[in-house]
Parts: structure tokens; C-alpha cells; sequence
């Protein structure tokens, strides 16, 4: 291994020196990811390791040469403008999502940054080179949280359909499995979402290794997806049978962390052992990539462009007057219980409203950053606790989404609303409203505010609660408090 590092080492330094470069220009991104690596939470637990794999891929593996050595000496005769434009572009654009805090954006940014510089330092041929090294690097970003909701619908409704077709007595209610000497419920822990990442980076691994070509890729990654989803079925199935023969008494109806890696070496080992393994001819080339000097000039106008411009922008912001409700038929009230318990996160200042003769509730959560380094759209998770709470389909309101939920203890059903504002712009979606940071901090508003609406269902439709919900939403205003 040593000796391929020290004979491979003339093409890799290039591309190490042009990530190190990239990490330097968006070192404030770089540390932010640094930080969430080290918190080791199950959605990237990985991405640290991802990164270490990335620099030893460039080592052991570095990008292969297309032509004979000539072909990626950058001359001053064919110095790439387009390249820098892009690396330009790419920094002002990444400076836009760092003032408005759009942290997934800036995120995604980081990849395209090294390709950009390494097109300016090596050439176009080389970053196009470069790209299954930067797809492997595109693992370790946060991402993953996005795609545990999907696995969980996925997850319930295979193995709901699996536990019926053995015929074991058991309620399936979504997530939930109620079995006749307990519940389970089939929660974000339960996605596989450890499993699945884990699958995709191994298969992204392999098919670096093997040189593939874009068909090859999509099918190792299809075929690694597959078992990392088939594998953690299978371990929610086991868990469920466990408990129905067990009568909910087994040990691992608590602690089944080392259940689930034993089920998923059965489906990875075999796999990984039965891998195509494709040895790469060794190069007789010497000096293959070679930096371009006038790209430095590039880097340094990138650098002007992007954090200095950046320390420049970011500073203190105006201070604005708060929102208010604006309907008669609202009352304060703060003492009374909502059906409905909303978790709001401690960021945002909470008022509760109460229209008694039609028992609606509303909550207004609103916030104001106080320095452009903070975000304008703060995180907010799930508000609704889904262990006790489960979201049911519902059918179209006349006034934006409505969702119902429903208790699983008592069975009573709850009609939510919500809806997000961002500066001077409204939304039900909460991914529209972190795009709207973007015109709201070029507007100079930094308020932002949740505003939930929830009435209980005393029909088992809840139609005419939701159509009432609509009709409240429809005529409610915010308005700037007087000072």
C-alpha cells in the first residue's frame, strides 16, 4: 500500500493541494460540516469517515489519465477563463446562501467548489477526472435526515403487508403495529437509514475502485440501496415476530441495536464478498497533472469575492417591531390546553389564541435574528410527537394543507394547520420558507413567524372542522405590533 501511495503520489498531490484550497475558500461551510460530523448522530455518523475515505481514494486511487502526459499540462496559451468564471460564480453564489443561512445549499456547494478549483488549477479535463471522487465526498453531506421520512412510509408499509401475510393477530395502523400484548411503532430509529447510507458509500467505493462508467455506478448504487432497504425490513420483521412469540418480554424489544448490524452483515458480507473486483493497469506516466500557475490568480480573486466579501456583509441587523393577530374572534388565552400539544422550539416566543365558540386554537411563534450569521428560518423539527400522534390522509382543504391526526391511545382525531412567514412572505411549506430567506434578508425584514391552527374533529370525517379551519385561515392577518 505504501509503495502504490509513493508511486501514485505526482498525480495525487494535485488534486489534494486543489481540495485543500477549496476548504480554505469556504472554510466557514467546511467547519460547520466538521461540527456536525463530530456529533456522531445516526443521519451522519459517517460523514467524518466519508471525508478521511475521500482523501485516501485521491491517494491510493487518484483520478486516471485519459491521454498521454501532454494532454493535462495547462499552458498560458489555453488558460481556462471559463473555468475561472465558474469558480467566481460558484463563490458569489455560495456567499448569497451564507448570508441568508440556507445551510443545505451551502452544503451542497462544497463539491462543485472543488471541481471549480480544480478546473482553474489543473484543467477541465482534470475535474471532469475528479468527479467519482467528489460523489464519494458527496456522501458525508447532511442530506440524509431528508430521506428518513420516505424510508419510514416505505418501511410501514412493507412490513405491515409482510406481518399480514403471515397471519399473526395484529392492528396495522400505519407506522403502528398494535399486537395483542403491545405496540410498535415503526419511528425514525427504525428507517435504516444507518443501513442504507452505509450501502450507497460502500457500492460508491466499489465502483470507484473499478473505474465504472456512469451505467455501472447507477447499477451498483440501485443494487446497494436495495439490500440496505431489504435489510432493515427484515430486522423490523424479526423484531415484530420476537415480540409476538415472546409476548413482548424478549430483551431486544429495547435493545436491538447489535440485532440490526448482525442482520445487515448477513446481506453486506456476502455481497461485498461476491464484489467485481477490477485491478487498474499502473501508469508508466510521470508528472501527469500539472498546477497552473496563472490559476492562482483566479483563487486569489475568488477569495476577494467570497469570504472577505462575506466578513464585509455580515454584521449587526435592524431591529423590527413584532407581529400581531388580526381577528376579532381571537382571544388570548393563555392557560387553556390545545388538543393538540405543539412542540415549538425555545427560539420562538409563543402567544395562544382561542376562538371559544368554535374551540380553535391557534399558536403564533415568532422570532427575530438579531445578527446576519444567525438564520432567519430556524430549525424547526417535527412539532407534533408521532410516538402518541398519527398523521392520517385527509382529503384537500379548500384553503391550503390541512393534516389530521389521530391519537393512538383514545382514538381522537385533531385537524392542523400551519403556516410559515418569512419577511413579507407567507408559505405552508417549510422548505418554501427556507428559500424565502433569500429575498427576505435582501429586504432587510428578519422576522419570522409559525403560526398553528388546530380544532378537535367531532365527525369521523372532520370535514366540517377542516372547512372551518380554511375559512379562519383564509381571513387571518398579521400585523406589525405598535411600538
Amino acid at each position: 500500500m505504501l509503495r502504490t501511495s509513493l508511486h501514485n503520489l505526482p498525480r495525487s498531490w494535485p488534486f489534494l493541494l486543489s481540495t485543500l484550497l477549496a476548504v480554505v475558500l469556504f472554510a466557514p461551510t467546511w467547519l460547520r460540516l466538521f461540527e456536525l460530523w463530530l456529533r456522531f448522530d445516526q443521519v451522519l455518523a459517517h460523514g467524518l469517515p466519508t471525508f478521511l475515505l475521500y482523501l485516501g481514494l485521491l491517494i491510493v486511487h487518484p483520478p486516471r489519465e485519459s491521454k498521454p502526459e501532454p494532454y493535462f499540462r495547462v499552458q498560458k496559451s489555453n488558460w481556462p477563463i471559463l473555468g475561472s468564471l465558474f469558480l467566481i460564480t460558484a463563490t458569489l453564489s455560495w456567499v448569497v446562501l451564507e448570508l441568508v443561512n440556507i445551510d443545505t445549499l451551502s452544503y451542497l456547494m462544497l463539491p462543485f467548489g472543488i471541481a471549480t478549483v480544480t478546473w482553474v488549477m489543473l484543467g477541465f479535463h482534470a475535474a471532469i477526472r475528479l468527479v467519482p471522487h467528489l460523489l464519494v465526498l458527496s456522501l458525508s453531506l447532511p442530506f440524509w435526515g431528508d430521506l428518513i421520512a420516505p424510508l419510514v412510509s416505505l418501511a410501514s408499509l412493507a412490513v405491515g403487508k409482510i406481518v399480514g401475510w403471515m397471519g399473526m393477530t395484529a392492528l396495522i395502523e400505519g407506522s403502528s403495529i398494535t399486537l395483542p400484548y403491545g405496540r410498535l411503532l415503526i419511528a425514525d430509529g427504525c428507517s435504516g437509514i444507518r443501513y442504507f447510507a452505509i450501502s450507497i458509500l460502500l457500492a460508491a467505493t466499489i465502483a470507484l475502485l473499478n473505474d465504472y462508467r456512469w451505467r455501472g455506478w447507477l447499477t451498483a448504487i440501485a443494487l446497494a440501496g436495495a439490500l440496505g432497504i431489504l435489510s432493515n425490513w427484515v430486522r423490523i420483521t424479526g423484531l415484530v415476530i420476537i415480540g409476538y412469540q415472546s409476548e413482548m418480554q424478549s430483551s431486544l424489544m429495547q435493545e436491538h441495536e447489535t440485532y440490526g448490524w448482525l442482520i445487515y452483515a448477513v446481506f453486506a458480507l456476502p455481497a461485498l464478498y461476491l464484489a467485481p473486483v477490477k485491478r487498474r493497469e499502473p501508469s508508466t506516466a510521470q508528472s501527469i497533472y500539472r498546477t497552473n500557475k496563472t490559476g492562482w490568480s483566479s483563487i486569489l480573486i475568488a477569495v476577494l469575492v467570497g469570504p472577505a466579501l462575506l466578513a464585509f456583509a455580515q454584521g449587526s441587523v435592524d431591529k423590527q417591531p413584532a407581529w400581531i393577530v388580526v381577528n376579532e374572534q381571537f382571544r388570548t388565552n393563555s392557560h387553556g390546553r390545545p388538543p393538540l400539544p405543539i412542540n415549538i422550539p425555545d427560539i420562538l416566543q409563543s402567544e395562544q389564541y382561542h376562538i371559544p365558540d368554535h374551540d380553535i386554537w391557534l399558536n403564533l411563534a415568532q422570532y427575530q435574528r438579531d445578527h446576519s450569521d444567525k438564520k432567519l428560518v430556524p430549525y424547526i423539527g417535527n412539532s407534533v410527537d408521532s410516538d402518541l400522534w398519527q398523521q392520517m390522509s385527509a382529503p384537500k382543504s379548500q384553503n391550503g394543507d390541512i393534516r389530521l391526526y389521530r391519537n393512538v391511545i383514545n382514538q381522537k382525531q385533531v385537524a392542523v394547520a400551519q403556516r410559515y412567514k418569512v419577511s413579507r412572505f407567507s408559505t405552508d411549506s417549510y422548505r418554501v420558507a427556507k428559500l424565502l430567506q433569500i429575498p427576505g434578508t435582501f429586504l432587510n425584514d428578519n422576522r419570522f413567524a409559525l403560526v398553528t391552527l388546530q380544532t378537535s374533529c367531532h365527525s369521523l370525517s372532520c370535514q366540517s372542522e377542516m372547512d372551518r379551519l380554511s375559512d379562519v385561515l383564509a381571513n387571518l392577518r398579521l400585523e406589525t405590533r405598535a411600538p
